[in-house]
């Protein structure tokens, strides 16, 4: 039967338990990193729709313009990022075969 642990005892933190070979580790990072510059500017376009609702609620079509405005960088970023990705996919795909 498993013991229970006292209350001001802390959970010890998992690390993940992904592997990749060396060759890959290099392209892990770059994708994390990449996934952290996203989710930074994500945070910052919140951050500013946030500010704006808070300083002119009365005024909402600044308001929405101001998120249309965020929504339009983000889907701009997101479909750079889905061509990008494609061009690497296309080139692997052809180095592959001619290998």
């Amino acid at each position: 039967m498993p013991t229970k642990k006292s209350a001001n005892q802390k959970a010890k933190p998992r690390r993940a338990n992904v592997k990749t070979s060396v060759a890959e580790k290099p392209q892990t990072i770059a994708g994390l990193r990449q996934q952290l510059a996203e989710s930074l500017q994500r945070e910052g376009a919140t951050s500013d729709v946030l500010r704006l609702i808070a300083s002119s609620a009365k005024n909402l079509e600044q308001v929405l313009s101001a998120v249309a405005e965020n929504a339009a960088a983000m889907f701009e970023r997101i479909l750079q990022n889905a061509v990008d990705i494609k061009s690497e996919n296309d080139l692997m795909k052809k180095q592959s075969r001619s290998s």
